[in-house]
């Protein structure tokens, strides 16, 4: 007798047929081991008492399906495969060739057969990625999330704004908010500047790879943006996510309050922004009660901020320019001429660092010490560059005059539509 191959199943039901052959356990005991009817077990023993080990080999295996192909149409739907329908997806293929030659064959045998002919191009399979949760932060102040959430929180009676947002991650608080038109650098600034001066300085904050927080394009990618910059010099330490699941705190409080505070604006007839940042302070304060926690630790991680530091010289846009021989700076299109009378020898060709602030002032520190210039405006020769985020506001403002209703005095609405009088141009075709 030669080589019996037999499956894991069919071996674990021949180790239990040889203790009933030994007598060591019954016919019923082993029913309820082999895991089918008493009448099954018993047409299976009487098998193995016949036939030994062959008997409990399925009587299926090596014969063919009766569902199978036969090889000569197998053959034919190759050479239409390679002829006509190369390059059609496996369901379609399926379906053409029942359309145009009744042939009837499934979707998934059309795909083992492109695959065995090589012409079969699989799609790339997204990688699966499991999010599971982290450990808070044990004290407060320890990390922030930040993170801006573009809106239409006034409902359609103010513009479309965006709500920057800061949440401790050990209390699930709300520490600061704001809302601004844009989720620009200027905007985090502010943001920056309210948090620090109510609650002290954080250890840490995490956020998104957005634009205002690293540089995402380029060869060069070592650089700080404005904001990095002026964290770095807070000796605030700077996170960013790689997705959105892992700064789940921030954007789950995004979710609840474009639900409760766009309700809340609309009951207290509130449509614009002035009027929205007013507001929040009291919607803080009764969220944080609502949906805060206590810390793990009650140490608070928060550094006091120092008298020392000045705020408004940190949150501002920091530029590095050449003076030109003729005393001028260059900055974003226009030139500023430096007057310093009596220094004009030691002022060329010196480095100086431009201080753009968020109201739009600018200055020049050379040294630490402030230059009197003045401003000379100069054309623009390139368009400005605007950001994605900041795309759909832009082109509301330069396109509002598409969307501006006539008024009832205007010339269109003074032309005729009464079909029973003689139009303009009625009256011009009989000319």
């Amino acid at each position: 007798m030669g080589e019996i191959f037999m499956s894991e199943r069919e071996v674990d039901r021949w180790k239990i047929l040889q203790q009933v052959e030994e007598k060591r356990i019954t016919l019923v005991s082993a029913t309820r081991l082999i895991g089918v009817g008493y009448r099954q077990t018993k047409r299976i023993w009487a098998c193995y008492k016949n036939l030994g080990k062959a008997g409990l080999v399925s009587k299926k295996r090596g014969k063919s399906s009766h569902h199978k192909i036969p090889a000569t149409l197998e053959k034919e739907i190759e050479n239409l495969l390679l002829q006509r329908y190369y390059d059609f997806g496996p369901t379609f293929a399926s379906e053409k060739l029942w359309e145009e030659y009744h042939i009837k064959v499934s979707k998934e045998k059309v795909r083992q057969l492109r695959i065995r002919l090589g012409i079969h191009k699989s799609k790339k399979q997204k990688e699966i990625r499991v999010y599971q949760r982290r450990r808070p932060r044990d004290c407060e102040g320890e990390l922030i999330q930040l993170d801006g959430s573009p809106h239409d929180w006034f409902e359609g009676r103010g513009p479309k704004c965006t709500l920057l947002l800061a949440i401790d991650d050990a209390t699930k608080k709300i520490k600061a908010a704001r809302f601004e038109l844009e989720e620009t650098t200027n905007g985090y600034f502010r943001l920056m500047e309210d948090y620090l001066k109510q609650h002290g300085l954080p250890r840490a904050l995490y956020t998104d790879r957005y634009s205002v927080f690293r540089i995402n394009h380029g060869k060069n990618r070592s650089k700080k943006t404005q904001l990095a910059r002026a964290l770095e010099e807070l000796d605030i330490e700077l996170i960013c996510a790689r997705s959105p699941q892992a700064k789940g705190r921030v954007e789950r409080t995004n979710g609840v309050l474009q639900d409760r505070l766009v309700k809340e604006l609309r009951l207290n007839n509130i449509s614009t922004i002035e009027e929205a940042n007013a507001f929040l302070a009291r919607f803080i304060e009764a969220y944080n009660n609502r949906f805060g926690r206590s810390a793990l630790n009650s140490f608070n991680a928060h550094r006091p901020l120092k008298q020392s530091i000045d705020l408004k010289r940190i949150f501002c846009e920091k530029h590095v320019r050449k003076i030109s021989k003729q005393l001028e700076v260059q900055y974003c299109g226009h030139i500023l001429q430096i007057q310093a009378p009596g220094r004009e020898r030691s002022l060329r060709k010196q480095g100086v660092t431009i201080l753009e602030h968020t109201n739009g002032d600018v200055e020049i520190e050379y040294k630490g010490e402030l230059l009197k210039y003045k401003y000379f405006k100069q054309e623009r020769f390139q368009p400005p560059i605007v950001d994605h985020k900041q795309l759909a506001n832009a082109w509301e403002r330069g396109c509002a005059w598409r969307f501006k209703k006539p008024s009832r005095y205007h010339p269109w609405r003074k032309m005729p539509i009464n079909p029973k009088k003689r139009s303009f141009y009625s009256s011009s075709s009989r000319l």
